[in-house]
């Protein structure tokens, strides 16, 4: 089972990102309904280990608290292939969220990440576009924002790549504690 842990959209947030799904042909965007800010990727596990990754996130404890989407980005993935993204506006209690799910994550006995956290959420997935005309794209939304919004849960999610594009399950909701 391929899994990762991250925070759902509500759906106002989501229509206001895939107002950007436009002006670069040759791209696929993601679903609406994929929209998703990962805290951590985990991969492919076991049952066992499955039942451990709920057992350790259950553990997890943070306040519900707000967040904004700020800003349009890219990553170069490969020679030919992009990750656009849309960054979040840094908030001290998702860093610290994150840093909970990363440490009980590793005490499941799977190995730590070895990249810092760079908090984003990936909008689409580009190849073959000229790269001025990518960065144009980019500077045009420099300035995009997100009305904020409350943070309740986040989620652990199981993913099935496919022709077309991963799809999400949602395996398991962990609350935030008033």
């Amino acid at each position: 089972m391929r899994l990762f842990v991250a925070i759902d959209l509500p759906e106002h947030i989501r229509e206001q990102v895939t107002r950007l799904h436009h002006g670069l042909p040759g791209t696929r965007w993601t679903p609406p309904e994929q929209l998703h800010l990962t805290l951590r990727f985990i991969g492919d596990v076991n049952e066992p280990i499955y039942e451990t990754i709920i057992e350790r996130l259950a553990q997890v404890r943070f306040p519900p608290f707000q967040m904004r989407i700020r800003g349009v980005g890219q990553f170069l993935k490969a020679k030919l292939s992009q990750i656009l993204w849309v960054g979040i506006a840094a908030e001290e209690t998702l860093l610290d969220l994150q840093a909970q799910v990363e440490k009980e994550i590793r005490g499941t006995g799977l190995p730590g990440e070895k990249r810092a956290y760079q908090p984003h959420i990936t909008i689409a997935r580009i190849k073959n576009t000229p790269r001025q005309r990518l960065m144009d794209y980019v500077e045009q939304f420099s300035h995009f924002e997100s009305d904020d919004f409350t943070v309740h849960a986040f989620y652990l999610y199981s993913s099935i790549l496919r022709p077309e594009g991963a799809r999400h399950h949602i395996e398991a909701e962990f609350p935030a504690n008033s």
